[in-house]
């Protein structure tokens, strides 16, 4: 974009550092930019269209997942495990974006191995519908590769990218050939036909399966549904069928991992009761073998006899304590930190539910765990929490065995009572009795564990699924990229940024644009504005023709009616009226405005002199090809008189003449302050209408100053883009302390347009003068 920016700038003026931002102005300006906008518009939707052409095309799946409530079930006294009573939707999220989970589904789905073939500018998945397929051993698992395969004909396939030594082999279909990524088979599937599938190439990326897995788990979204227990899940991937397949994998591996969970605490509990019943089943061997043995010495002893005693409820009471401090024994085992508590059906129903609440608990906090670290602060809370429950464990058991043990010794004190009263019965026959109660304990307890053993075995063959789909969608239409949506942007962009550019150039512009804005800054009176000259070169001075109808000669025009009108109502000295041109620093196009001002008004029939006072680099007189003697010439020498030899006529406008700098000297200051100066404006005056001085500038050498003092009027040139704002305040100084008579001022170098004036061109500026300056002796030009 261009670094000298044109704006109709009528409301946004600079001065001393302030800003000002009109919209209106601003959009004129932005509008006058329309061509940099179609650029960038174009640029912008031809890169959005390369982007779109090559980007791979995206596609969605998704399915509606109903999380079952476990609670809904507890009721059923068969079933044994792990009841998930507070399986929360939160909680199946972390589990659905488990990557373990995610891996063992791209291994059903296939997902880990990509064939493409390249359409265009774009590669297309194939998956499903690959004419070929490329069978690795289960050692692959973990590496990446790119191979290209094409079908060469006759069952044989070239595969290229292999490393070193051989980037190529050929394989033949259907057999497992060793390459330097181990054992590969390419196999033809149901799509392969020979003619169609013969020369083409599809390209095979296998990707680490967890690698795909970790990218699948990014594709994936879980949105759980308000009030409800369903959770919709939706997966992003380049190919439709393959992501409604992972999909459909990561639920079926999600439903086995739930029955799996749920059978973990079952299978506990089994090994528990198997455990038992082998010792039940030992210790009641032996009771029967002493019961058997005591009967055939001991006399009978009838109900009625011990009727008072009531043997079912010490039989029951004792069997529940059994199983209570096998229970308490089980819990205490240090092994138990790391698995589930066993016999949550076999115990009281409140101690079963809170077992079931801690290995359900356990479950929740073992799945959390295996996605990350320990320190987890959900992992923390769950640690926490399981600590608290299996202590409140513990302690109902210990409680109920201590009023099982009293209810015990209360039953026994009965049964001493009934024993005291049987006076007249053999000791022998007491044994009897007491052994046969203790065969009748380990008798129920031992049914009791068969029955429940069949409940729990009953409970793992029927365990459910932990959630089931309600429905499966598949978009088939690519939902990106979006070719209209990526247009849309890319226009945005292209406005946005070219806009904040343009914006970011007015801003930071420090550079005088507009006669407003000298109008709004300064106090001095403008004298005109000359456009910028699209014909004027670096070395010459185009000048301005005297019938022309361009935006130049009809700027001078007016430049000069203004100046004759100002001229009127100033007092000078006799004769013709002198103006000098000068500026702040070099560039401001002096030099020009001063000779085709002279030409202006010699097209009036006005006898002109153009006077070039810059004796320390002549441009004026360099650019106009002057030479010869001239005012140092005129000034050094007494006895000199302007002759024709001097003053050089125009070669057009012979009532136009040149007086140039002359021969180069010391001190252009001491010599301008020579009184013989003073008589060359005299004569000058004298012999012509008018003459305009071409000075030097300003601040740059004190020539400009000195020179004023013959002056009936100073016109100062401002250079439209060159000149910097911050130097307004030292030209209304010069101004204000009337440095320079009759001071007016030209902004040279606008644009004119039919809006106006607005921005011109831009160059640096800076004059040259100073210790640098030619020295030398005085000497002549060349005639």
């Amino acid at each position: 974009m261009s670094n000298n920016p044109n704006i109709h700038q009528q409301g946004a003026t600079k001065v001393n550092g302030a800003t000002g931002l009109n919209a209106i102005d601003l959009f004129r300006y932005l509008l006058s930019k329309w061509y940099w906008y179609v650029a960038v518009i174009l640029f912008f939707v031809a890169a959005s269209w390369y982007w779109v052409a090559r980007r791979p095309l995206i596609y969605s799946s998704g399915a509606q997942v109903m999380i079952k409530d476990p609670r809904a079930d507890m009721n059923v006294d068969l079933e044994v495990g792990s009841r998930r009573g507070n399986n929360t939707l939160n909680n199946e999220v972390y589990i659905f974006r488990s990557k373990m989970l995610m891996a063992e589904a791209v291994k059903r789905a296939g997902a880990d191995v990509s064939y493409q073939v390249k359409r265009n500018l774009r590669y297309i998945e194939l998956y499903n519908k690959t004419p070929l397929r490329l069978v690795t051993v289960d050692s692959l698992s973990s590496q990446s590769f790119v191979l290209e395969m094409t079908y060469l004909g006759d069952n044989q396939v070239e595969i290229e990218g292999f490393p070193e030594p051989k980037k190529c082999l050929t394989l033949p279909l259907g057999k497992t050939t060793p390459t330097p990524y181990g054992p590969l088979t390419v196999l033809a599937t149901d799509t392969f036909e020979e003619s169609k599938t013969k020369g083409t190439t599809i390209k095979v990326t296998k990707w680490p399966v967890m690698a795909v897995a970790s990218r699948y788990v990014g594709a994936l979204t879980t949105d759980p549904q308000k009030m409800t227990r369903i959770l919709e899940l939706q997966i992003k991937d380049n190919h439709p069928y393959r992501a409604e397949q992972v999909l459909k994998a990561l639920v079926e591996v999600y439903n086995e991992e739930a029955i799996d969970d749920k059978n973990e605490s079952a299978r506990k509990t089994a090994q528990f009761i198997d455990d038992r019943i082998v010792a039940m089943s030992e210790e009641l061997g032996s009771v029967e073998q002493k019961l058997a043995e005591a009967q055939s010495e001991a006399i009978d002893v009838t109900a009625l006899e011990v009727g008072s005693v009531n043997a079912v409820e010490i039989s029951q009471v004792e069997r529940e304590l059994s199983l209570l401090r096998s229970v308490r024994a089980a819990i205490a085992n240090p092994q138990s930190q790391q698995s589930l508590l066993p016999g949550e059906d076999i115990v009281e129903p409140t101690i079963g539910r809170q077992i079931a609440q801690y290995n359900e608990m356990k479950i929740r906090r073992d799945q959390i765990g295996q996605e990350g670290s320990s320190n987890n602060p959900v992992v923390k809370e769950l640690d926490q929490t399981l600590g608290l429950l299996k202590g409140n464990i513990t302690t109902a058991i210990d409680n109920l065995i201590s009023s099982k043990n009293f209810s015990l010794r209360q039953m026994k004190n009965a049964k001493g009572v009934a024993i005291n009263n049987m006076k007249s019965q053999p000791y022998r026959d007491l044994g009897t009795l007491d052994i046969a109660r203790q065969q009748s304990i380990k008798a129920d307890l031992y049914v009791f564990l068969l029955k429940k053993r069949e409940e729990n075995s009953l409970n793992q063959a029927t365990a459910e699924t932990n959630a089931k789909v309600i429905d499966f969608y598949t978009g088939y239409q690519p939902i990106s990229p979006n070719r209209t949506k990526s247009i849309a942007i890319a226009i945005l962009a292209a406005l946005v940024l070219t806009t904040f550019v343009f914006v970011i150039q007015l801003v930071s512009d420090n550079k005088v644009r507009s006669k407003k804005e000298l109008e709004e800054a300064l106090s001095i009176p403008l004298l005109g504005v000359t456009p910028a000259d699209p014909l004027q070169q670096k070395h010459t001075i185009h000048g301005i023709a005297a019938q022309g109808d361009d935006a130049s000669t009809e700027a001078f025009r007016i430049l000069r009616t203004s100046l004759l009108f100002r001229l009127r109502n100033i007092q000078g000295a006799e004769g013709g009226r002198t103006v000098m041109l000068t500026s702040l620093f070099e560039g401001a196009g002096k030099s020009y405005v001063s000779y085709n001002l002279a030409r202006s008004l010699a097209f009036l029939g006005k006898r002109v002199a153009l006077v070039d006072l810059d004796l320390r680099k002549a441009s004026l007189s360099r650019r106009l090809q002057l030479t010869g003697a001239g005012v140092s010439d005129y000034i050094l020498d007494p006895t000199s008189e302007l002759s024709p030899m001097m003053v050089q006529p125009d070669a057009e406008l012979p009532n136009l003449q040149f007086l140039s700098t002359g021969g180069e000297v010391y001190n252009p200051v001491e010599l301008l302050m020579d009184e013989r100066f003073d008589q060359l404006i005299a004569t000058l005056r004298a012999d012509y209408d008018f003459v305009l001085f071409d000075s030097v500038p300003f601040v740059a050498v004190a020539d400009a100053a000195v020179v004023s003092r013959g002056m009936d009027m100073s016109l100062f040139v401002i250079r439209s883009g060159v000149t910097d704002r911050r130097v307004l305040p030292d030209i209304q100084r010069i101004y204000d302390e009337s440095l320079l008579p009759n001071m007016h001022l030209i902004l040279n170098g606008a644009e004119f347009r039919k809006r106006g004036y607005g921005y011109g061109y831009g160059y640096g500026y800076g004059y040259g003068y100073g210790q640098g300056a030619r020295k030398g002796k005085l000497k002549k030009k060349g005639k």
